[in-house]
């Protein structure tokens, strides 16, 4: 019985996702040294603080959501999650026609 070959992204795909994601992560850097900058200032709280609020609780809430799915395992059967989700909704519609 032959092993089926795993599936390797092009060489390009993976360079172009990885420039994207470093100029993404520099953007975002440089946003938030803006917000910092303006926090400084004199009268800078009343318009960044919330903004910067903002930003640093969605980062925090991915960066958490990505940590995790890592330590979850759900990068490592890429397919698993699907699986799980599609067999808990049809015990969930299964206990619904029951009731």
């Amino acid at each position: 019985m032959s092993t089926p070959k795993r599936l390797q992204a092009p060489r390009g795909m993976i360079v172009t996702f990885g420039f994207i994601v470093f100029f993404a992560a520099v953007a975002f850097g440089v946003k938030i040294y803006e917000f910092l900058t303006d926090l400084l200032d004199d009268g800078g709280i009343g318009f960044a603080g919330s903004h910067l609020l903002t930003y640093v609780l969605v980062a925090a809430g991915f960066i958490l959501l990505l940590v995790h799915g890592f330590l979850s395992g759900h990068f490592a059967a890429i397919e698993e999650p699907k699986y799980t989700m599609l067999e808990k909704e049809i015990a969930r519609d299964n206990a619904d026609e029951l009731v």
